[in-house]
């Protein structure tokens, strides 16, 4: 099991994995469960789950997600990898579809497609696409037409499709609005600036062995906002969070004497960085956190499609591709929170 999301310890949205249909796990058993009670609208979803699903999620061709609620579930889908990828089930039960947790499935279940497809395509009842039409196009899935397999019993089976790039895009365009409309956090990264940090004082800081990083120049008005950390040549990744919690300007020495054993540099190395310089900027950092998972820069660009370099020291992560690398890490990392809007 992979835990994707974990939600003020009351929602939380999960990965079935291979020990997870293999040793039959208990989030296993609550998936079949709750996918088999539609049963009577689709004779054929026990059978395909136990067989397809199953040998999919073993062999890597298919990914399969449950969401909680306190621990209850109610919601689940499944994703068939490849170039004509699938979005084969989705279902959120009528007392959560008011809260964009289609929106959080729908861009989990592109992620796990995103190094395969080349297009997807899913299948829906016709009252379904009726009903939230403007749903499906915010992703662009814009035509409609008849499926030429039936699965259900009493109502039309239609069928819609899109470039990935097209609909990878479209996500692209939501996440940062969506990671501002749920993120719990008062100090959401959005509104904060990025930092280029060498790879030995990045290392300081996530391991809580460096509190203050030093700058030339730094605007003081980044106080309280959130520092995402980039460790820069040879490492390029985005490796975790820190909060500004003061700036303060002084002359080097006065900064040396007052903060030498949090700054993780030696005296020689401080004063080679500073030499020339009548004052230098003390960032006094807090509540460190690493990143699960760092993201490297060859990543972010591929899935951003753009060519962004790092800044030289800092950047403002509001208008700039920045702004969608941390929505993504926003997104992976589990920070996402449901909120009561209708999408």
């Amino acid at each position: 099991m992979t835990d994707l999301f974990s939600i003020h310890n009351k929602v939380n949205i999960v990965e079935l994995t291979s020990v997870d249909v293999l040793t039959k796990t208990d989030n296993y058993n609550l998936a079949f469960e709750l996918i088999r009670r539609h049963q009577d609208k689709y004779p054929e979803i026990e059978k395909w789950f136990k067989t397809k699903v199953v040998n999919g999620i073993i062999h890597n061709t298919r990914s399969a997600f449950i969401g909680f609620d306190n621990d209850k579930p109610f919601a689940t889908a499944v994703v068939k990898k490849g170039e004509d990828s699938k979005f084969c089930h989705l279902y959120i039960e009528d007392e959560f579809r008011h809260r964009n947790i289609g929106d959080v499935f729908f861009i989990l279940m592109s992620m796990s497609i995103k190094d395969y497809a080349q297009r997807v395509h899913f299948s829906l009842p016709e009252g379904l696409w009726e009903e939230k039409k403007n749903f499906f196009n915010s992703f662009g899935f814009n035509k409609i037409e008849k499926y030429q397999t039936q699965y259900r019993k009493f109502e039309e089976e239609l069928s819609t499709s899109v470039d990935f790039s097209k609909l990878w895009d479209n996500i692209l365009f939501k996440i940062p609005d969506l990671i501002k409309q749920f993120s719990p956090y008062e100090d959401n990264p959005l509104n904060g600036i990025v930092m280029s940090i060498q790879p030995k004082y990045s290392k300081q800081i996530l391991d809580g062995k460096k509190e203050i990083e030093i700058r030339k120049k730094f605007n003081p008005k980044w106080k309280n906002h959130k520092m995402t950390l980039y460790s820069s040549s040879p490492v390029k990744e985005l490796v975790g969070y820190a909060t500004i919690k003061d700036v303060i300007e002084d002359k080097p020495e006065i900064i040396w004497l007052q903060y030498a054993s949090q700054l993780g540099c030696t005296k020689s190395e401080f004063e080679d960085y500073t030499k020339g310089s009548k004052t230098v900027f003390a960032i006094v950092l807090t509540d460190v956190n690493r990143f699960q998972n760092s993201l490297s820069l060859n990543y972010l660009r591929d899935s951003i499609h753009g060519t962004f370099t790092p800044p030289q020291s800092y950047s403002s992560v509001k208008n700039t591709d920045w702004k969608n690398a941390i929505s993504i890490a926003e997104l992976l990392e589990g920070r996402l929170s449901f909120v009561s809007n209708a999408y």
